[in-house]
C-alpha cells in the first residue's frame, strides 16, 4: 500500500520534531531563483526519509507535496555498472535514485531534489526513492564536487545499516582464492556476477558487477590493498558496486595465508591417533586436502564436506555452520585442538569454525579406486570417506532416488544413500546395470553418496531374473536355521493383508501373504502400499528379527517396494482358535477366518478385546488411533476374519469393520 507523505508526516511529528527544516531556513546559498520554478517546499535531510520509511511502517509513501532534500551523487550510470539509477548522500545518510530515463546526473554533482510525485520505498531492502525526473524535479548547485569516502571495515558494513547506499573505502582486502583468474563479469553475455571480497581475517562481503559494465570482462586484481565502492542491499545480502576500475587498488602482497606457521598432520596420522585413543587434534596443526564432496548438488548436510589428501586418504569434515566450499577446492583445515570423534560409524574431524577452513586454489580431484562392494564392506577403513568406482552395479526399480537404493554387483550388495534435499533426490530412477562413483561413507553401515548424477553410467538394462525371488517360507525357515538378514539381492512378492487406510497397524508396517506363509515388513518410514496390493520387495541384506515375538523384515527402503497389480484378493484360511493356537507359527501373519466368534471385553473395539469360538480365547487387538476403535462390538456371535499376530502372546488384528460379519 503507498502511503500519503502529508498524513505520514503529521503522525511522526514528534518524532521529527527539530529534524525537519521549513524553507525560512534553507541556506542564503540555494535561495537563488529557480528558472525551471522547482518549489522548495519543506526540507529534509536522507536520514530524515530513512525515520520517516521506518515509522511509517515500511511501507511505500508516496510524495504529494513539495518536499525537498539536498545531497552530493556519488555514484552515477556512466560506467554500466546502474542503469536509471544514481546514489546520493548528505553529511547524514544515503539513497538510491531510481530515475524515470537515463542519464542526467553525474558523479559529483551537487544537486537539490523536489520528491513531489516520487515515492519512498524498498526494493528487495534497499531503500530507494523511485520515479524522479531529472529535468522537472532537480536542480543542479555544483559540479565536481570531492565526496570522500568513509573508511570502514568489512564487518560493519555487515552488521551497520545506517552505512545503506554509502560512499565507503576498505582498506587491506582481496578477492577471494577461488575468485582469482577470473573476471568481474561477463561482458560477452551480458551477466552480471558476484564475487567474494575479504580482509586477511577471514570476514567476506560481495562485489556485484553487471554484464553492461564497462569493466566487466577486467580480470579480477590478484593483490591485496584498497578498493572504493557503494554500499549496496539485496534482500539480506550486503553488496559492493564499484564505480571505476580506478578505484580498485589491490596490488600489495595479498594476506599471509592461515596456518603457515603450523605443522601439517595427514589424514592417516588422524586416524590412527583416534584409533591410540586420541579424541582431539594435536595443537598447531593444519591438513589439508582436496574437496571430493559437491554442495552443489547437496548430497550432504550443509555443515559437512570430504576430502582426500595427497596420499590418497579420505576423511569426513564438519563445520559449525553451512560452507562454500566447492567440489575441487584445495583446502586447507586449521585442525589444532579440534575433536574427532565417529557419528554413527564414520570418523570426522568436528565443530569447526568456518574461519578455519581456507581455500588454497584450485586441486586436483583424485582417481576414484576401482573396488567390488565386498572389497569395500571388507576393507572399510582403507576406503572411508574416499571416492570409490564399481562397475556392473545393480539398481533395481526404486522409485525415486531419495533415501536408501540397495544395489549389488557380483560380490554383494551396498546401500546407495540420497538425501531428500539433493538436486537429484526426487529424480526417477532408471533401472539398469551401472558403473557408478561415490563417496564411501557410512551411516551404522556403508553406505554410498553419488556426488550428482553424473557419478552414474549407465551400462545395461534392468534384468531381474528369477534366481533371487525367495517365498515368504523360506525367509521364515532362514531365520529359524539361525540367519539374521535375508541373502544378497533376496526378493519376495505377496499380496499385501493389511489396510493402512483404517490405521489398525502402524504406518511403517505392512503385512504381506503369499502361498507359502506371511511376514510383516517394516519400511523406514510410512508407507502408501493399500490392502489387495501385489508387490515384489527387494529385501536384500535386510535385518530379519523378532519384535515382541512376531517375525519381520526390518528397515526396507519405501523404494524396494513396487506394486505389480492391485485389487488382489486373499481368501483366508477357515480354522479355529484352538487349531490357530496350536500351529501359530504356520498362521503368523496371515489372513484366518473364525466362526461362531464372540467378542468380549468392552464396549467397543479398543484395546484388548477377548475372542472365543469354542474351542478356546485369543486375545484381539485394536490400536486407539484404527477408523473403527469407537465402534461397538457386536452383542452376537460373528464370522471374523483377521491376520494372526504376536505381541507378546498370540493375537489377532481386524483389518477394518467389513472383517465382522454377523
Amino acid at each position: 500500500m503507498i502511503r500519503n507523505i502529508k498524513t505520514t508526516i503529521k503522525k511522526i511529528a514528534i518524532l521529527l520534531a527539530g529534524a525537519l527544516l521549513i524553507t525560512a531556513c534553507v541556506d542564503k546559498d540555494f535561495e537563488a531563483p529557480d528558472p525551471l520554478d522547482i518549489p522548495i517546499g519543506e526540507v529534509h535531510t536522507i536520514a530524515d526519509l530513512r525515520q520517516i520509511f521506518v515509522a511509517g511502517g515500511n511501507e511505500p509513501i508516496k510524495f504529494t507535496e513539495d518536499i525537498t532534500i539536498f545531497g552530493v551523487i556519488t555514484m552515477d550510470a556512466t560506467s554500466g555498472n546502474i542503469y536509471r539509477s544514481a546514489f546520493l548522500e548528505d553529511e547524514t545518510a544515503a539513497i538510491n535514485l531510481r530515475l524515470m530515463s537515463p542519464g542526467g546526473l553525474y558523479q559529483g554533482d551537487s544537486v537539490r531534489i523536489n520528491l513531489k510525485g516520487s515515492t519512498l520505498g524498498a526494493y528487495e531492502n534497499m531503500l530507494q526513492i523511485d520515479s524522479v525526473h531529472v529535468g522537472n524535479r532537480i536542480e543542479k548547485l555544483g559540479t565536481m564536487v570531492e565526496m570522500e569516502p568513509e573508511v570502514t571495515n568489512i564487518n560493519t558494513l555487515l552488521s551497520d545499516p545506517s552505512y545503506q547506499a554509502r560512499l565507503i573505502k576498505l582498506e587491506n582486502v582481496e578477492f577471494h582464492s577461488g575468485e582469482l583468474e577470473k573476471t568481474f563479469a561477463d561482458g560477452e553475455n551480458l551477466v552480471a556476477h558476484n564475487r567474494i571480497l575479504k580482509d586477511c581475517d577471514g570476514n567476506q562481503i560481495i562485489v556485484r558487477t553487471s554484464g553492461y559494465a564497462n569493466f566487466a570482462d577486467e580480470m579480477l586484481p590478484e593483490g591485496n590493498g584498497s578498493i572504493i565502492a557503494i554500499l549496496a542491499q539485496f534482500r539480506d545480502d550486503r553488496q559492493l558496486y564499484i564505480r571505476s576500475i580506478d578505484e580498485v587498488m589491490l596490488d600489495d602482497e595479498r594476506c599471509p595465508v592461515p596456518g603457515e606457521d603450523m605443522d601439517p598432520i595427514t589424514i592417516a596420522e588422524i586416524k590412527e591417533l583416534f584409533d591410540q585413543g586420541t579424541t582431539t587434534v594435536p595443537p598447531n596443526r593444519r591438513l589439508e586436502g582436496v574437496v571430493i564432496s559437491d554442495r552443489e548438488h547437496d548430497n550432504h548436510p550443509g555443515q559437512n564436506l570430504y576430502i582426500m589428501d595427497e596420499n590418497g586418504d579420505g576423511l569426513a569434515i564438519r563445520f559449525a555452520a553451512f560452507h562454500d566450499f566447492d567440489l575441487g577446492d584445495q583446502l586447507r583445515i586449521l585442525a589444532g585442538s579440534l575433536p574427532i570423534s565417529r557419528f554413527n560409524g564414520l570418523l570426522q574431524i568436528s565443530d569447526i569454525p568456518l574461519g578455519n577452513g581456507v581455500v588454497l586454489g584450485d586441486g586436483v580431484i583424485p582417481e576414484p579406486q576401482t573396488l567390488t562392494i565386498a572389497e569395500l564392506k571388507n576393507n572399510f577403513d582403507d576406503y572411508e570417506s574416499t571416492l570409490i568406482h564399481i562397475e556392473n552395479v545393480v539398481i533395481p526399480p526404486a522409485g525415486t532416488f531419495n533415501g536408501n537404493i540397495i544395489i549389488s554387483d557380483d560380490t554383494d550388495e551396498a546401500i546407495m544413500y540420497t538425501y531428500s534435499y539433493a538436486s537429484f533426490a526426487n529424480t526417477p530412477v532408471t533401472p539398469g546395470v551401472y558403473n557408478i562413483t561415490a563417496i564411501a561413507s557410512y551411516f551404522n553401515q556403508v553406505q554410498l553418496l553419488l556426488r550428482s548424477l553424473d557419478d552414474l553410467e549407465f551400462v545395461d538394462d534392468y534384468d531381474p531374473g528369477e534366481e533371487n525371488l525367495y517365498t515368504i517360507a523360506q525367509i521364515r525357515q532362514l531365520f529359524n536355521e539361525g540367519a539374521s538378514s535375508a541373502p544378497a539381492g533376496a526378493e519376495i512378492e505377496g499380496v499385501v493383508i493389511s489396510d493402512k487406510d483404517n490405521e489398525n497397524i502402524t504406518g511403517r508396517n505392512m503385512v504381506i501373504q503369499d502361498e507359502t506363509a506371511g511376514i510383516v515388513v517394516r519400511f523406514l518410514s510410512n508407507h502408501d502400499l493399500n490392502l489387495g496390493d501385489e508387490v515384489k520387495i527387494h529385501i536384500g541384506t535386510a535385518e530379519i528379527s523378532l519384535f515382541n515375538g512376531l517375525l519381520q523384515i526390518n528397515n526396507i527402503p519405501n523404494g524396494n517396494a513396487f506394486v505389480q497389480q492391485s485389487n488382489v484378493s486373499v481368501e483366508p484360511v477357515e480354522t479355529t482358535i484352538e487349531n490357530l493356537l496350536d500351529n501359530l507359527e504356520s498362521f503368523e501373519s496371515t489372513l484366518v477366518q473364525i466362526s461362531n466368534a464372540t467378542i468380549t471385553g468392552g464396549s467397543n473395539f479398543q484395546g484388548e478385546r477377548t475372542v472365543n469360538d469354542g474351542t478356546g480365547n485369543i486375545i484381539m487387538f485394536t490400536r486407539n488411533d484404527a477408523t473403527f476403535a469407537n465402534e461397538s462390538l457386536p452383542q452376537v456371535p460373528v464370522t471374523l476374519t483377521a491376520i494372526a499376530s504376536y505381541f507378546n502372546a498370540p493375537q489377532v488384528l481386524m483389518r477394518n469393520l467389513d472383517d465382522i460379519e454377523e
